[in-house]
């Protein structure tokens, strides 16, 4: 079964061959008209290999030459070796067969520089005192002192001092004086806090004259000590928080790791999981600040820490960090993935390591330049260390090897940057542009697609604000904020496109504009003459669905006009029938009640009969009319009753209540007297039990209220009043008339019109 592994990276050159680049640092080169493979490695030393052992992005010009881009830098193919800066720049001393005889398990601790003959004093890791001339190239080697009660790894030299022709050295749990004339070495007594088996031990020291700080990591170890190498007397000082500057993890380990004593003569600390402290004398305390970010500094630590000539501190961390120790104010400068190691010179050039790679870079102009020194252990857990020298040179310490720096009169190379195409992506194809000012044809299918750009530049092109425009789409230029050097386009209409990118830097100065003619093929659908036909096409199909409509329109207008009439006609003969409804009952018992009056009182007889006359009169006048006043209505309903009242006497209770304010409203002829008759006709009215009429305004509508008291037979009830009086309210009014039926009550709400 073959080896299977996931590819990063495939590229065609001109000539057909393929490049592949795996995730796993393996690389090919696959000659197709041979089917020969050959497989390319990182040589370690060499020049003309790769800087890397994969690939991420690569280009071809038009001569041919190719070019990597690589975790370490670029690489070129093509008779031409590889990029690599200017050998004056740094000196690389590999000690790896002269000090450690190709052991990979041991490799350089710390170094300090001699001020005496400006050697260099190496601690290694298997405790060994190297002292070094890289001058001529000459070496004596000591050995430390060990404890064999300390398990391995809790006995290797942490940091190197050099006090009064004395090394002063450095581990976790012991602290040693190294004579240099007498290579002897003595044991510093320990405080009892510094003690080995606890759950802390020594991060740091900073010698200060004749005073050695001596900085603990660990869980909730909040002190720091000082050695006083002439009395030989130890001192505890407390770290102690500001308000606001508690720690939200206690459970993180709090390791000072770098300190700081500044121009303007005050002693910092840089605390990994800890933040920012400073040296108080009033309170004889290294106090942690506030800062003027709100920062979880448990998941913050730090890698370097310098301070520039303006007084800023520069730290290194996962990114380049600026804070100002006036105004504790918080800055990321430059996003970096990890930094090994930070220092500065005295222009303010900020030197940082990352793994095997150096970054050179100054704030005020911008400048940066990156390159690679090239070791085996592209992600070593040793990481560098840098540490500057008296003649203004830098010595970083990697693993088996050192390497001197020297940026002293140096220059950026000076070439004039320019904006390049690299490709453009459809979904099923990528060209590679070798020019710019190229023109692309495409069909119609392909109307989405990628294109990538950049700048070819020594120094990282994050100096330049990278914008585009396609022209016949883009109103405007967009920014590349995210810098991902790629434009996407999708669905784009068929046409002739030109797409544009430019480059401004720090200056505010603009770099030429480069451009890219881009066509796409139109589907015929999307044609003018395709769509002036269906413009035709869809005017006539309006036109006639218009007509069509309004006929339909008509006819139902027609119809509604009809049934609108018949509802009226039929509403109108319903009133009718409700006004000539009156019941004849009334009528007889009416006449018979005028009989007895007459032969026994005569005028009662002349005034029952001028009401009887009223509401007779009151109907034949509206028998026309839709609605009346409501105090019309009231005024016939008194007769009604009057009437009513001369029969059933104090049987038969009405109370009307109704404010003046309703008197205008309007009311449907003879309904109060249709309700009144209707409660008369199915409940018993007797003087003991008596009928109880209550009318009053509740809510905008007229109530009529009576209790009940039902009859065991009803004369003459076909039960067509109510419903003809809702049928009619419902022609007039949005409002409905409503009936509500309980065990003692019965009530209709009349709408008023």
């Amino acid at each position: 079964m073959g080896y299977v592994f996931e590819v990063a990276k495939l590229f065609f050159d001109v000539n057909q061959n393929l490049w592949l680049s795996a995730f796993e640092n393996r690389m090919a080169y696959i000659d197709m008209s041979k089917n020969q493979i050959t497989g390319i490695k990182y040589e370690k030393g060499n020049n003309n290999s790769f800087t890397a052992n994969q690939f991420f992005d690569v280009m071809q010009e038009k001569n041919g030459t190719i070019w990597f881009g690589t975790l370490n830098g670029i690489s070129t193919v093509n008779g031409l070796s590889a990029l690599y800066p200017n050998k004056k720049i740094f000196d690389v001393f590999d000690f790896s067969n002269a000090f450690f005889k190709n052991d990979e398990k041991n490799g350089l601790m710390t170094l300090t520089e001699d001020p005496s003959d400006s050697s260099w004093w190496m601690a290694t890791s298997d405790n060994r005192l190297i002292n070094y001339q890289p001058e001529t190239n000459q070496a004596v080697t000591y050995q430390a002192p060990t404890n064999k009660k300390f398990l391995r790894g809790y006995d290797i030299p942490v940091a190197l001092n050099d006090y009064q022709q004395k090394l002063i050295i450095v581990k976790q749990f012991e602290i040693y004086l190294f004579d240099k004339k007498t290579k002897k070495s003595e044991k510093i007594k320990n405080d009892p806090l510094i003690s080995y088996g606890v759950s802390y031990s020594i991060s740091h020291t900073h010698l200060l004259g004749d005073s050695l700080w001596v900085f603990m990591t660990g869980k909730r170890i909040y002190k720091t000590l000082n050695y006083n190498l002439k009395t030989k007397t130890w001192k505890t000082y407390p770290i102690i928080f500001s308000k606001g500057a508690e720690l939200k993890d206690t459970t993180k380990y709090f390791a000072p790791n770098f300190s700081l004593y500044s121009r303007s003569g005050e002693f910092w600390l840089a605390i990994h999981s800890g933040g920012m402290a400073k040296f108080s004398k009033e309170k004889q305390a290294f106090e942690i600040i506030k800062t003027k970010q709100d920062i979880d500094f448990a998941k913050v630590g730090y890698s370097g820490f310098v301070e520039d000539k303006s007084g800023n501190f520069w730290l290194g961390s996962y990114d380049l960090i600026k804070f100002n120790p006036k105004t504790y104010d918080f800055q990321t400068v430059l996003d970096m993935d990890m930094i090994d190691g930070l220092t500065i010179d005295e222009h303010d050039n900020l030197c940082i390591t990352s793994l095997d790679n150096v970054l050179y870079f100054n704030e005020k102009t911008k400048e940066k330049f990156t390159f690679n020194f090239q070791t085996n252990d592209l992600f070593s857990v040793w990481g560098n260390r840098l540490i500057p020298l008296k003649n203004k040179k830098i010595v970083s310490t990697y693993k088996q090897m050192a390497v001197l720096l020297n940026f002293k009169g140096f220059k950026l190379p000076s070439f004039n940057d320019k904006l390049y195409f690299n490709r453009i992506s459809t979904a099923d194809t990528t060209i590679i542009l070798h020019k710019n000012d190229s023109h692309i044809d495409f069909d119609s299918k392909q109307n989405s697609f990628s294109i990538s750009f950049g700048i070819l530049t020594p120094p990282s092109d994050d100096l330049y604000e990278m914008s585009y425009q396609l022209e016949g789409y883009d109103k405007n230029w967009v920014v590349d904020k995210e810098g991902k050097k790629m434009a996407v386009y999708g669905h784009l209409d068929g046409g002739d496109y030109l797409f544009k990118i430019r480059a401004r830097d720090i200056n505010q100065k603009y770099l030429p504009v480069q451009t890219l003619k881009i066509h796409i093929d139109t589907l015929f659908y999307r044609t003018l003459w395709f769509k002036v036909l269906c413009f035709f096409a869809g005017i006539l199909t309006l036109i006639a669905f218009f007509r069509y409509r309004t006929n339909q329109r008509k006819k139902i207008h027609h119809l509604q006009i009809q049934s609108t009439r018949l509802e009226k006609d039929k509403t109108e003969i319903q009133y009718q029938n409700l006004i000539n409804h009156l019941n004849p009952h009334f009528l007889f018992n009416s006449l018979t009640s005028l009989n007895g009056f007459i032969l026994s009182e005569p005028d009662v007889a002349s005034d029952f009969l001028q009401k009887l006359s009223s509401i007779y009169r009151y109907i034949l006048q509206n028998k026309d009319t839709e609605t009346v006043s409501l105090s019309q209505e009231l005024a016939f309903v008194k007769n009604y009753v009057n009437l009513q009242k001369s029969r059933f006497e104090e049987g038969l209770q009405v109370n009307i209540v109704v404010e003046d304010k309703y008197m205008l409203a309007g009311i449907v002829p003879v309904t109060l007297q249709n309700l009144f008759e209707n409660a008369i006709k199915h409940n018993t009215i007797d003087d003991e039990s008596p009928l109880v009429i209550d009318v009053f305004v509740e809510d905008e509508r007229l109530i009529v209220k009576n209790n009940i008291q039902k009859k065991k037979f009803v004369e003459t009830s076909n039960k067509q009043g109510l419903d003809s009086l809702k049928t009619l309210y419902k022609y007039l009014s949005t409002a409905p008339l409503e009936t509500i039926e309980t065990e003692s009550e019965f009530i209709v709400k009349v709408p008023l019109l």
